[in-house]
């Protein structure tokens, strides 16, 4: 890394040798002369090797320094740099200019010459200058400090020396962008364009596609004290949500350009102190402080396999973070200048100029991003970044899947949730901001199972568990799976699900099967002849209207056999199809909690309340979790 330090360093750090007029390149025999310097005019104190620019890369330029003294301690040093290629000029003379840019005690000017002035405004030996030009292939460098009180113009010295000292090297001065302007480029608006309608064209349309319950309007039950809508509680919890997520953004946003030097004021703090209310304390009420709830394996029951999840998931959150360096690296590299410096040769950076081998690997990745085709550095930076948010999403719910136990034996509280094993192909498009990992909420196309999002409410009842599928490897995500014996005559499970639902906290039924299979009536028989089991709750899927009428009448038509849900007949109208949850109150009969769209949002507000109710109504001390 080249310093700025030697220009300030005393006269006995160079070797104070006799000067020579043989060495190449060529020096000038001393700074032009000052009237203010005196009659003595300036004194030749030595000469020697300097720094190294662009040291550890093939273009490693290594320069010679003079230095002289003026009158009262004033000191004038020439460097010249001796690169291979003008462009190594041109490099050297810009990773000077980025330094200096950064340099917190340097301003900098670029002269009409090309060159590049530098002033020192605080140092502890007094006032400082420094003038660097490319010329040929040659980086002259003149920098010239004047002690506290001197009456000599040190930006005029290193001006006329620099001028001086070019005289002897053939060429014009090289042009360079000293600094990172930021720039309008016709490539990155294209880009953009060229994203708007690939959203417009094909991410829109996908998301309309992938969310068949938009647009669908469900009937709602008016006159009936049993059954409560939920619309404005859920619009609420959405804008509520909605506003916390945004507060929070604000939050960031604000705090990293308040860390800036001198940045912070009365303001600023203020606002930070508003965002941080809005975004992360959590008001009075469970719907106005919903959040979705994470389901894991971790949080609901141990898993073996359940570190193979922590290394999927850092491996994703790897994946994410090289699909947003691919895709910003090229973008910063048209927009912010960096294009335009020497370091890029017809578009793409020249490596000649980078140390590969002491990078790491994500700097590695920057530099590749870099290097490709300028043609087509966008398409391909986008195309790499779908491919890797594809792979995290992937990897993600993998890894989540392995966190997830199957078992024989699983201790209470629980949730059992009984479902035809059709049911697991169910899914539902969540808000981003209700998917439970980053990636996720980064994905576009993303659909989760509606088990998951059904687990993520249920679980602030207790963690919920159902039967396994039989030759299932991995479980969907979301509940925990049990797995259940088949005996020889098939029959063994039943004695496994009947002590587990005696046992549960509540019993969750799936209401709106394709079909009513013989194992799920069992499972209703059972729930009408033990009594003590409770409470039941039914769950209404996310189907279309007429599907989900379809579907329900069927398990009406099944269940209404037994006792406990005869009742039931009477919601087999059109006006019931907007129901999302149903709980069994022994004292008044089925109440219903639902709405005139099905969303996360509707289902949220509609579980928050009936998960309420069924506490209330819960069994034994010790079976139910206790309220968060």
């Amino acid at each position: 890394m080249f310093s700025l330090s030697w220009l300030t360093a005393p006269a006995e750090a160079s070797a104070a040798t006799t000067p020579t007029t043989t060495s190449a390149p060529r020096f000038i025999t001393a700074p032009p002369p000052m009237p203010a310097a005196g009659p003595a005019g300036w004194r030749f104190v030595g000469q020697g090797p300097g720094q190294t620019i662009l040291a550890g890369t093939p273009a490693r330029c290594p320069s010679q320094l003079r230095r002289w003294d003026g009158v009262a301690g004033f000191r004038v040093t020439v460097t010249l740099f001796d690169c291979q290629t003008a462009q190594d000029a041109a490099v050297a003379l810009w990773s000077l200019t980025v330094q200096a840019v950064n340099h917190a005690h340097y301003t900098q000017t670029e002269l009409p010459d090309h060159s590049l002035l530098l002033v020192c405004a605080q140092s502890r030996s007094g006032p400082c200058s420094l003038d660097a030009l490319a010329r040929g292939r040659l980086l002259i460098v003149v920098g010239a400090a004047a002690p506290p009180g001197s009456t000599l113009n040190e930006v005029d010295v290193v001006e006329r020396t620099a001028a001086a000292q070019a005289r002897l090297t053939p060429g014009p001065n090289t042009d360079i962008v000293s600094q990172w302007r930021a720039i309008s480029s016709k490539r990155v608006n294209q880009t953009l364009a060229a994203l708007l309608v690939a959203y417009l064209t094909i991410i829109g349309p996908w998301a309309m596609a992938t969310r068949p319950l938009r647009g669908e309007r469900y009937g709602v039950r008016a006159g009936d004290s049993r059954w409560i809508d939920v619309t404005r509680p859920a619009s609420r919890l959405k804008h509520w949500v909605r506003l916390r997520a945004t507060a929070r953004a604000l939050f960031l946003l604000l705090a990293a350009a308040t860390a800036a030097p001198g940045s912070i004021s009365i303001g600023s703090v203020l606002g930070l102190l508003v965002l941080a209310i809005l975004g992360w304390i959590r008001p009075l009420g469970r719907i106005g402080g919903w959040r979705p709830a994470r389901v894991r394996g971790l949080r609901v029951f141990a898993s073996r396999s359940a570190w193979i999840s922590l290394v999927l998931g850092i491996v994703s959150v790897g994946l994410l973070a090289a699909a947003v360096l691919a895709v910003l690296v090229p973008v910063a590299a048209l927009a912010s200048g960096i294009s335009q410096s020497p370091l890029f040769v017809d578009g793409s950076l020249d490596l000649r100029y980078v140390n590969v081998a002491g990078l790491n690997p994500v700097l590695r990745l920057f530099v590749f991003t870099l290097t490709l085709p300028p043609q087509y550095a966008l398409e391909i930076a986008l195309a790499t970044a779908v491919g890797l948010v594809a792979a995290a999403t992937l990897l993600r719910r993998a890894g989540r899947r392995f966190a997830l136990p199957s078992k024989l034996h699983l201790p209470p509280p629980y949730v059992l949730y009984l479902r035809n094993f059709s049911d697991d192909k169910l899914k539902m498009s969540p808000s981003a901001i209700g998917r439970t990992s980053l990636v996720e909420r980064l994905n576009p196309f993303a659909r989760q199972p509606f088990e998951e999002i059904l687990a993520r409410h249920l679980n602030r009842l207790a963690p919920v568990v159902t039967a396994k599928p039989p030759g299932s490897r991995l479980p969907t995500i979301g509940a925990a799976r049990l797995t259940l014996p088949t005996g020889k005559d098939g029959e063994a499970w039943k004695e496994v699900v009947e002590r587990y639902a005696v046992a549960a906290s509540a019993v969750v039924v799936a209401a709106t099967p394709e079909a009513v299979q013989p194992g799920l009536r069992w499972e209703l028989a059972l729930l009408d002849r033990d009594r003590a089991i409770g409470p039941v709750l039914l769950v209404l899927g996310p189907h279309p209207r007429r599907d989900l009428v379809t579907r329900w009448s069927l398990f009406v038509a099944a269940a209404r056999v037994y006792p406990r849900f005869r009742a039931l007949d009477s919601y087999r109208d059109d006006g019931h199809s907007g129901a999302i949850v149903m709980v069994l109150d022994p004292a008044v009969g089925w109440v219903t909690w639902g709405a005139g769209a099905r969303t996360e949002w509707t289902y949220a507000a509609a579980l928050s309340s009936a998960i309420d109710y069924a506490r209330a109504l819960g069994p034994a001390s010790g079976r139910i979790a206790p309220a968060a």
